[in-house]
This record gives structure tokens, C-alpha cells and sequence, in this order.
């Protein structure tokens, strides 16, 4: 096995500031202490467990941010969601001298990305488009991978990672480690330093037996984990079909525009989870708080996809009528609405470079608001103010639709119809033999008998196309009990 650990030293820091490009000095507060600093705070002097009062003294430009565990575990989640599109065995740090941590085995993604530089440049160029500092380990076992990427920033020559590690090279990395690394046993690491140890390949030169009986039987089992003596089952995530992730802003954003860059890199993060799941989506929302209030931005789409550009120019049209009132300090977006991924083939001589008529009624509808597009759907009956409804425009669950028999050489010959039907049959006058609406009508073509609903109110008509007089054709019948005349269509 090949397991690859991925540290995030900042994790919960760059999950307030990977939303801006501004270099300022930014630092964590819990318990009123500094508990991570970037590195211009750093440099202003800002100390890591200094008071609060002592940071600002020394760097009066420093942003701020009380630290949120439940939003690094989402984060963290989040990420591990992301790995999954590298191998289906992603596991989370459980133990919590291992928070921040990722462990993926990635053994049986080395053909499909065909070599070990070529996935991990992936990796680290996403994770840096996504806004993360990180340090990666390698090795035959979860633990040890764990710790060259706890180990990685603490030597001057990180070990290169040119080919797929065997248990020797792994070991031999290992042994270069100073002892610091071991967090997890404080209490063992104060104890062997007192013996004279410095650096873990002294530790892993005594007998693991010896160390057992001064250490302990859970730090023996420890080391044979580490060293793959014995089994190490990790608990893989199970893919879930949520999408949720922020971004915080430095200061108050007041133009719906310079939202979009942001929005941007959170769609990225969007479709790499749809991807990675060979799902596609419908509808997902825009959440942007402003001070204690909380606007919501849905995005529906006619037809379920993933395609940024699309999310996007949606987008764009949606914040384009909304006026904020307060700053905005956080944007989110969520998703639940999914659908599996269909691929369709494409025709291989035909260039149509027109745009996709689903991806036009988004654009309509997002511009003209919701419940504007409608789609004109057949109905099995035979009075033409019945044989028709609209519904809301959905291609993925509209087909174009013939009528019995109208395939082939030998189609059918239906009656011609109008282009247009008024809402209601309007009445028409009748003077002398002759009928008359908005002038005189002249009958052309017809009768065409339509006789139906015996079971329950029947109807019998007769229609005609008539010609008004000033040219225009009109569709209207005759009601066959009553001898009344109606105007129910006009033709183009």
C-alpha cells in the first residue's frame, strides 16, 4: 500500500482568509491568545500563545478571528470529499493530535494518472488554487505517512518524492526525523529526551520489546503500526451528496460584481465535487450574510449539468438585481439538489457552435424570474382548448412528440391548424346570413366535424377557416346544437 498524508498547518486560520488576496497580518484568537498567525503577522513580531493585548501592541494592523472548530471540520470534510476523486480510500484524522490531517492511499491511482509526480502535482496545484498551505508525506503505512507530513517543515531537506517509496526508503525518511514529531505521547517524548534522544532513528534502533515494558503497551502497538508490523485499518468517509463551503472576506464587500471572483473559486470547488461523483445538478443557492441578516440567491436550471461557465453567467444575471443594503462579510454555497452524470455523444462532423436552447431558458428565466418560461405540452384530448397545457420550461422532461402515425412515407394528412388559440371562444354575430367579427368573415375551407364528450356534456362542432376582410384567416366553428358561430384560433 501508498498512503499519502496531507497536513493543513493553517487550516483554521485559511479558512477565514483563503477568500483574499490581500496580504495583511491575520492571527486566531481562542482564549484571548494567538493560537496561528500568518507569516506577516510573524514577521511583525506576533508570537504563536501570546496574549491578544501583545499581538495588537506589536502589530496594529492585525486582523482577527475567534477560532471556529465546527467550521474547520466542515472544511476538513469538505477537502476530504475533494481527495475522493484521487481513491475511494480517503480517510480523516480521528485521533486529535491528528487534526488537519488527510490520508490517502493511492496506490491504485498511479496508472490513471500514470506515474507519482504527475498526481501529485495535481493535488498540490488544486489545493493551492483552493487557497491551502500544506506539507504532504509518504510512506507504507498511514502513521508514518503522518508523520514525515507533520516532519516535512521541520527539515532543511524534505525527502523527494521521485518514485513510489518501499518500506526501506519510508523507514529511512523516517529515521531522519527529529523526536518533536511524536505529539501524540508528550509524557514518552519528555522521557526520551531525558535519555539522550533527539532524533527518531535512535528510537527506532531500540528493541521494540524494551520499549514496550518502559513505554507501555498502547506506544508499543504504536510503533508496530508505524513500522507496518502489524495491521493499521483506517476508516474511509463515505460520500455524501451535500455540497456546502464559504468564503470569509478581510473587509466588507458592497458591490455585487466583486462578488463574482470569490463566487468563482467556490463554483471550482463545486464542480470538482460533481465531478469526482459523476453527479450533475439543477439548483443550488447562493447564502451571503451582511452583518446579522442573511440574503439567499437560487440558481434553478432547466436541465441538470455541471458546467462552471453556465453556474456562472447564472449567477451574474441573478446578482445583477440585488441591491445590498450591508456589506457582505461571508458567501456560501449549497447544494443538495443532484442527479446522476448522463453523457451524451456528440455528432463527430457537425460543428454547432449555437448556443444549447436549455442553457438559453436558464438565462431567460434567471433574467425574468421564476415561473416566466413555459413549455407547451399535448394533451390526449379532442376539443382544441383541452388538447394543450403549459408547464414550467423543463427539457431534460420534455420530448418532442408526433402524432400516431406521422412517421414515415405513408404519414397522415392532419386538418391545418392555427398557430394561435384565444383563451376563451369569443362569439361571433351573425346579420343577414353573413358572420361578422371586427368586420366580415368569408368561410374558405371546411367543415371539419369535431364530436366528443358523449359521456358527460357533449359537444359537436363544426369547423372552418374564414377570411376576414381585410385579409387576415381566422379558425372558427359552429356550435351544432345551439347554432351559434365562434372565433377560437388565428393563423400567421
Amino acid at each position: 500500500m501508498l498512503w499519502l498524508a496531507i497536513h493543513l498547518p493553517l487550516l483554521p486560520l485559511e479558512i477565514f482568509t483563503r477568500g483574499s488576496t490581500d496580504e495583511l497580518p491575520c492571527a486566531v484568537i481562542q482564549g484571548q491568545r494567538v493560537s496561528y498567525a500568518n507569516a506577516q503577522a510573524l514577521s511583525n513580531g506576533v508570537q504563536i500563545n501570546s496574549s491578544l493585548s501583545t499581538a495588537l501592541a506589536l502589530s496594529p494592523q492585525l486582523k482577527t478571528f475567534e477560532r471556529a472548530p465546527s467550521n474547520e471540520r466542515q472544511q476538513l470534510h469538505n477537502l476530504a470529499h475533494w481527495a475522493y476523486r484521487f481513491s475511494p480510500n480517503v480517510c480523516i484524522g480521528q485521533e486529535a493530535e491528528e487534526q488537519h490531517l488527510l490520508l490517502v492511499e493511492i496506490i491504485g491511482s498511479l496508472k490513471l494518472f500514470k506515474n507519482l509526480q504527475n498526481i501529485l502535482k495535481v493535488i498540490s496545484e488544486e489545493l493551492n488554487a483552493l487557497g491551502f498551505s500544506f506539507t504532504i508525506g509518504l510512506a507504507h503505512t498511514p502513521k508514518a505517512a503522518a508523520l514525515l507530513a507533520f516532519g516535512s517543515q521541520l527539515l532543511s531537506r524534505p525527502p523527494p518524492f521521485e518514485h513510489v517509496p518501499s518500506r526501506d526508503s519510508s523507514l529511512q525518511a523516517l529515521r531522519q526525523l527529529p523526536l518533536s514529531v511524536l505529539r501524540s505521547y508528550p509524557r514518552v517524548l519528555d522521557k526520551l529526551r531525558k535519555m539522550g534522544l533527539s532524533e527518531f532513528g535512535q528510537l527506532l534502533d531500540l528493541p521494540t520489546s524494551a520499549l514496550g515494558k518502559r513505554f507501555g503497551r498502547d506506544f508499543q502497538q504504536y510503533l508496530q503500526k508505524l513500522c507496518g508490523e502489524c495491521d493499521d485499518p483506517q476508516r474511509a468517509i463515505k460520500p455524501i451528496e451535500r455540497f456546502a463551503s464559504q468564503l470569509f472576506f478581510l473587509e466588507p464587500i458592497e458591490n455585487t460584481q466583486m462578488l463574482l471572483f470569490p463566487m468563482q473559486r467556490l463554483l471550482d470547488e463545486f464542480c470538482h465535487f460533481l465531478l469526482a461523483r459523476q453527479l450533475q445538478c439543477n439548483h443550488f443557492s447562493w447564502h451571503l450574510h451582511q452583518g446579522g441578516k442573511q440574503s439567499q440567491v437560487d440558481i434553478r436550471l432547466g436541465q441538470a449539468q455541471v458546467s462552471k461557465n453556465n453556474f456562472l453567467n447564472l449567477t451574474r444575471i441573478q446578482l445583477e438585481k440585488l441591491c445590498l443594503n450591508q456589506g457582505v462579510h461571508t458567501v456560501e454555497l449549497r447544494a443538495n439538489h443532484f442527479v446522476p452524470a448522463n453523457s451524451h455523444s456528440q455528432d463527430l462532423f457537425t460543428s454547432n457552435h449555437s448556443e444549447p436552447l436549455d442553457t438559453l431558458l436558464d438565462k431567460l428565466q434567471a433574467r425574468l424570474g421564476q415561473g416566466t418560461v413555459y413549455c407547451i405540452d399535448c394533451e390526449p384530448e379532442h376539443l382544441p382548448e383541452q388538447a394543450s397545457k403549459t408547464n414550467a420550461a423543463r427539457l431534460s422532461e420534455t420530448k418532442p412528440r408526433s402524432p400516431a402515425g406521422s412517421e414515415g412515407n405513408n404519414a397522415t394528412q392532419y386538418p391545418t391548424r392555427p398557430t394561435w388559440l384565444l383563451r376563451e371562444p369569443v362569439r361571433i354575430q351573425q346579420r343577414e346570413h353573413c358572420l361578422y367579427w371586427r368586420g366580415k368573415l368569408d368561410l374558405l375551407q371546411g367543415p371539419e366535424r369535431i364530436e366528443t364528450a358523449w359521456w358527460k356534456a357533449p359537444q359537436q362542432r363544426d369547423y372552418y377557416i374564414a377570411e376576414h376582410e381585410q385579409g387576415c384567416l381566422y379558425w372558427v366553428y359552429q356550435d351544432i346544437p345551439s347554432k351559434t358561430w365562434y372565433v377560437q384560433g388565428l393563423f400567421a
